[in-house]
């Protein structure tokens, strides 16, 4: 986990792929065979999951699975991605929950552990509740304080950065997209940011520049509330571009997954930096999903250019140049501020 940490892997689906590697060891087996592993809580499993638990299945490891019942007619879940006709449905009862929070998030563990042992002894809020049931029937989870990290490490309240500039004249409303804050994902904070930063736009009349210092797609962590950035963002670009402003994105380092594909893809002026890379699938989630191996520029900006997924590449001097040209040339006769 610490190896995985370093190479800020451990909150990715990077995790199964790294450690489906280990099972290619020579000593993999041995250790397989002594484990018995028990998954709890999977309504399903990602392509990359499915494959980690097949290749222990395969090297000798015990698995038993739990997964939630939707009762939903035609319903594809984990036992069914496992081929199972037949598994047994456990009594429906109401699981008792508790929220242990330790104050200073570095202190979480250590206030989860103390709790638990004074409960096994009786002791503790936790005993007056209801009796030790057992370490067997106890499962919790102590979620890092990822976002805290950031914010600490990067001096940034969020991933998106949004300010007014103005280049030789032309004031624009700009949104930056940091990569060096959770790799550029995009949360609920981000989205309201970027929102905002296209509704000011509007109500200002100027450009919007969508600077994507990298980006690597939706914060999944945050469920709901990440994923809806997506059609949220898309809606409040659309509503700026039909009232006739000049919304321009400039990719920068390496751009995937949701952002492209929706409110940052459904610019019609869109620019990468000669080094950047970007599309929707990762050269990893491709590999995972498809077993293909593609090629090592299949990313790059001039690749992008050539499928027409951008209108330009520019040389990282020239860039001020040329999103001045830009701001001076490009949109139609409705193009409010000018």
């Amino acid at each position: 986990l610490e190896a995985l940490d370093r190479q800020r892997l451990s909150d990715s689906a990077g995790i199964t792929t790294e450690t489906r590697k280990l099972l290619d060891l020579p000593s993999a087996a041995d250790v397989c065979r002594a484990l018995d592993l028990v998954l709890v809580g999977f309504s399903s499993l990602t392509h990359s999951q499915l494959a980690l638990v097949r290749a222990l299945v395969g090297r000798g490891a015990a698995v038993r699975l739990c997964a939630p019942v939707a009762d939903l007619a035609g319903a594809y879940g984990a036992a069914q991605q496992f081929g199972v006709d037949g598994f047994a449905l456990s009594e429906r009862r109401p699981l008792r929950t508790m929220k242990i929070q330790g104050g200073d998030p570095r202190q979480e563990l250590e206030t989860a552990a103390r709790s638990l042992a004074l409960w096994e002894r009786g002791e503790g809020p936790l005993a007056e509740l209801w009796p030790w049931p057992g370490l067997e029937a106890v499962a919790f989870s102590v979620p890092r304080a990822r976002l805290a990290e950031a914010r600490e490490r990067t001096k940034l309240k969020s991933g998106c950065i949004t300010f007014e500039a103005k280049l030789d004249g032309t004031k624009m409303i700009v949104a930056l997209f940091a990569g060096t804050f959770r790799g550029g994902s995009v949360g609920s904070a981000e989205g309201t940011k970027f929102v905002e930063a296209a509704e000011l736009a509007m109500k200002k009349r100027y450009p919007l520049l969508a600077y994507v210092h990298g980006t690597a797609g939706i914060r999944i962590q945050e469920g709901t509330h990440g994923v809806i950035q997506m059609p949220r963002c898309t809606v409040a670009v659309r509503r700026y571009i039909n009232a006739g402003g000049l919304y321009t994105v400039l990719y920068d380092t390496n751009s995937y997954a949701g952002p492209v594909a929706s409110f940052l893809g459904c610019s019609p002026y869109q620019y990468a930096m000669r080094s950047s890379n970007l599309g929707f699938a990762g050269r990893g989630v491709i590999k995972e999903t498809t077993g293909i191996d593609i090629e090592p520029h299949y990313h790059s900006a001039y690749k992008a250019l050539a499928r027409g997924h951008i209108q330009g590449v520019w040389d990282r001097r020239e860039a001020r140049a040329n999103l001045k040209q830009v701001l001076l040339t490009m949109g139609g006769r409705n193009l409010y501020y000018r």
